[in-house]
């Protein structure tokens, strides 16, 4: 009766945990980015933990997927002010390079709209990445 009580508080306080980890942004998609968008602009965006600064507008999000499909990593997630959805996506084992998606549904995040191509290290092509990675399957 005793081990049951301690596996059940053990389970709670190991769930409470995962979710709370959860909802934090994972140390890979953390950072300065240089991005470009559709329109050719150029900015840089920095993504922490809970939040995303871009011109400097501080957005706050909830990371609330990460998967791995046919050699594609992506992080889902989701904006707390209006609850929209976005997801960063990996086409290549370089961690430098990604892609900020708008999925066409909440459970594909590699298929959708590209808002901004990204990069760590150098100014990226936002057309060139689009041809190269969009709806990547």
């Amino acid at each position: 009766m005793k081990n049951k009580k301690i596996k059940s508080l053990l389970l709670v306080v190991l769930s409470s945990l995962f979710i709370l980890i959860g909802c934090s942004g994972s140390p890979k998609i953390q950072g300065k980015w240089n991005v470009q968008d559709a329109s050719g602009e150029q900015k840089t965006i920095e993504i922490k933990d809970k939040t995303i600064i871009v011109n400097e507008e501080e957005y706050e999000y909830t990371q609330n997927a990460v998967g791995f499909k046919n050699g594609v990593s992506y992080y889902g997630l989701t904006r707390k002010d209006n609850g929209g959805t976005f997801s960063i996506v990996f086409p290549e084992k370089d961690k430098n390079i990604a892609i900020m998606l708008i999925p066409d549904s909440d459970d594909d995040y590699l298929t959708g709209s590209m808002l901004f191509a990204m990069n760590r290290k150098e100014k990226p092509d936002y057309k060139k990445y689009a041809e190269e990675y969009l709806n990547l399957q």
